[in-house]
């Protein structure tokens, strides 16, 4: 697991900063190295990475700029902390989109060539009994990172939001191309969702150009 600081990028020669659930590998489906990003965590690089992630009611920004290839995904769970639980900084939205851009923004990237797709906000989770503790997490995920980037004046060129599908998603920053594969639809009880995440706060803890195509 890669748990750098966003100040500090992996190495000179690769201008990569990671932080939170991040682990690196090399992708052989597409023959590249990538970045794996898990809830909580992101990545922003310079260098040619696919970054991978896959997502249920979860959101990830995949924002870049294309005139200079370099940009970064974020994976977050809320859109904001409710103080129930002192979860990774992350795992909620505004917290993972200034992270992000901030992280961008050190790499070089002016703030005006920024760029957004997203992705996720799928509804997974149903109700048990008369309670819906989570409420509709895929949505309120959704309705935060557009208003977000509208408000930050950062155009969506693209976006694959809602439904009852997971995601799996490849993001390559050089280009701007977006990659996603649906994955089924499932349905998740509210206990299902809450060891979602427990599971992704031990984690986190632990480790403290306009389309979208679909593939197989």
């Amino acid at each position: 697991m890669q748990n750098a600081e966003a100040s500090k990028p992996h190495s000179d020669a690769d201008l990569t900063y990671c932080q939170g659930a991040t682990s690196r590998y090399f992708d052989r489906e597409f023959q590249q190295a990538a970045i794996k990003i898990h809830p909580g965590g992101y990545a922003a690089t310079a260098s040619d990475y696919a970054i991978t992630t896959v997502l249920g009611s979860c959101i990830s920004a995949c924002i870049w700029s294309p005139q200079l290839g370099i940009g970064g995904m974020n994976h977050f769970m809320l859109p904001d902390s409710d103080n129930t639980a002192p979860m990774s900084q992350g795992l909620y939205g505004i917290m993972a989109m200034e992270l992000l851009i901030n992280a961008l923004m050190k790499l070089g990237v002016p703030r005006a060539q920024l760029q957004a797709k997203i992705f996720g906000g799928a509804q997974l989770l149903m109700p048990t009994g008369n309670s819906l503790a989570f409420g509709n997490v895929g949505e309120r995920n959704t309705q935060f990172v557009e208003n977000y980037l509208q408000e930050e004046r950062i155009p969506i060129i693209a976006k694959d939001l809602l439904g009852r599908q997971p995601r799996r998603l490849v993001f390559f920053p050089k280009t701007g191309a977006a990659l996603v594969k649906r994955l089924g639809a499932v349905s998740f009880t509210e206990q299902e969702m809450v060891q979602q995440s427990r599971s992704a706060l031990r984690l986190a803890q632990r480790n403290a150009g306009g389309s979208v195509e679909l593939f197989d």
